[in-house]
């Protein structure tokens, strides 16, 4: 979770889940939107992509003692 005066970590956490769909292979994606999971405390980015049989793709990101990590 993160506090109003934060928002410049949305933009960390954004960037690992792009990360994280080029690890996926995906090339071509648009961003849908992300929301912080409380029961697993992870941030849930999703995607929309024509590529393959799925529409839409969440990356999760948790907060790493350096930052963030793809989970």
């Amino acid at each position: 979770m993160l506090k109003r005066t934060q928002s410049e970590e949305l933009v960390k956490i954004f960037e690992k889940a792009c990360e994280g769909m080029a690890e996926k292979g995906y090339k071509d994606y648009d961003f849908c939107g992300m929301e912080w999971d409380d029961e697993r405390d992870k941030w849930e980015v999703t995607f929309f992509t024509e590529h393959g049989s799925i529409s839409f793709v969440v990356v999760c990101v948790t907060p790493a003692n350096n930052g963030y990590q793809i989970s």
